[in-house]
């Protein structure tokens, strides 16, 4: 009897793509496996869906979420047969997983009728994340502060070009107030807003696992200016790994642990800068990126005290 990976689709677009990318890695590794449950409808993908009891005992089912997983042991129980179904509800954000960028490039090809979207090398492109974010959904993901953007256009002299989910709330507000001499562009559709992102030259990403994969796919970024800050920094999520060190189309800015809870003084008062290679080199040596550490807050004052 095939083995097989019952994914739990769900989340935005971004989420469901590492999903996908999830599934191709372990499909890599285990001939014959059987994927149920992919939901990329963006992107024209369906996977037939069927739930995994029909096909396996539930002894024989491991169930499985979050980011951190041991995929080669994964693998090897699923070949074996000492499990027949890996159920799994979690996203697997950790860039160690997924070394051959050329292919998940190939994976999300550029749909054709969205060439040539993105803006050009005289433009600064800030993609706005607010929607559900406003709303303190999530802690670990945290609006962009309107300073913090204001530097980055600042210290570039380009053009800052807004674009994404811009509405009545009082982000997309202080933003159009800031910058009134900005051009802003409000969500296109995913894809779109993917491929505007993904073609143009120089970006800010805000705290979203869709823009990270608009980004890092791209071949027309020449800057990507990253914050370390909420899921994105490995001191307060030492369970993800999105910081590519090494790849030099990337500006880190060190950020402190926060929690976004709504309080937008805490927020436009963060202390953030350039994090140095120093720094970067730091985060690896202790192993925050590889996820071997429990306390998270500990750990970054400890860094903190060393860097």
């Amino acid at each position: 009897m095939s083995s097989i990976l019952k994914i739990h689709a769900r989340g935005g677009l971004g989420n469901r793509m590492f999903q996908q990318m999830f599934a191709t890695e372990l499909d890599k590794l285990v001939p014959g496996l059987k994927i149920y449950g992919v939901e990329l409808p963006e992107w024209g993908w369906a996977s037939e869906v069927e739930p995994c009891a029909l096909e396996c005992d539930a002894g024989t089912c491991l169930k499985l979420s979050h980011h951190r997983l041991d995929i080669g042991r994964i693998a090897a129980q699923l070949r074996d047969g000492s499990i027949q179904c890996f159920e799994y509800d979690g996203w697997a954000c950790r860039l160690e997983y997924y070394d051959n960028l050329s292919e998940f490039r190939d994976m999300f090809a550029t749909p054709s009728e969205y060439e040539g979207v993105g803006f050009p090398e005289d433009v600064l492109l800030v993609n706005v994340r607010a929607a559900e974010i406003l709303k303190n959904v999530h802690q670990d993901y945290v609006p962009l502060p309107i300073g913090f953007i204001d530097s980055i256009v600042r210290r570039t002299g380009l053009s800052p070009v807004f674009m994404g989910q811009l509405g009545a709330d009082w982000y997309s507000n202080n933003l159009r107030e800031k910058f009134s001499d900005a051009e802003f562009v409000p969500s296109q559709g995913a894809i779109k807003d993917f491929e505007i992102i993904r073609q143009s030259v120089h970006v800010v990403i805000p705290v979203s696992t869709f823009s990270w994969l608009a980004s890092w796919l791209s071949v027309n970024n020449q800057c990507i200016h990253m914050p370390m800050l909420g899921i994105f920094n490995p001191l307060q999520r030492p369970d993800t790994n999105f910081l590519p060190i090494g790849d030099s189309r990337y500006i880190f800015y060190r950020f402190p642990y926060f929690k976004w809870n709504g309080d937008v003084h805490a927020l436009e008062n963060l202390r953030y800068s350039v994090a140095s290679q120093s720094y970067l080199r730091l985060c690896e040596k202790l192993g925050i990126l590889r996820g071997y550490v429990s306390s998270a807050k500990g750990m970054a004052e400890r860094l903190l005290s060393l860097a």
